[in-house]
C-alpha cells in the first residue's frame, strides 16, 4: 500500500511539477509532518498486528478508534488545558465500558 502511494506520488510529481523545486519544499518541513506520518504508520502497523493476532477487523477498528480518542482527550487536557465536563466524563466512561464489553467473553 505504501509502495503504491509512493509510485502514485512520484507520477503526480512528473505530471504537476513543483514550483521552486522539491528541495525548497523539503526544507520547509518541520517535526510535525514527520510526527503525523509516523503516527499514521503506527496505526496501520497496529491494525496489521491485531489482524495477525487473530482479532476481527471490525472489532479492531472500534477498539483502535476508542483508544485513539481517549489519547486525544488526554493530550487535549494535558497540553491545551481543555476542560472536561460531567457529560464528557460520562462519554469517556461509556467508551471504556464499550471496549470492555466488546472484548468480554463469558465462556
Amino acid at each position: 500500500m505504501y509502495l503504491a502511494a509512493l509510485i502514485l506520488g512520484l507520477a503526480l510529481l512528473l505530471i504537476f511539477p513543483v514550483e521552486g523545486g522539491l528541495t525548497l519544499h523539503f526544507r520547509q518541513l518541520n517535526w510535525i509532518q514527520f510526527a503525523i506520518a509516523a503516527s499514521v504508520m503506527m496505526v496501520n502497523f497496529g491494525y496489521l498486528w491485531m489482524f495477525r493476532a487473530g482479532w476481527d477487523l471490525s472489532t479492531a477498528g472500534l477498539v483502535t478508534g476508542v483508544i485513539i480518542n481517549l489519547l486525544l482527550v488526554a493530550l487535549g487536557v494535558l497540553f491545551f488545558a481543555e476542560q472536561k465536563s460531567l457529560i464528557n466524563a460520562v462519554g469517556i466512561f461509556f467508551c471504556i465500558l464499550g471496549v470492555a464489553l466488546i472484548n468480554y467473553n463469558p465462556t
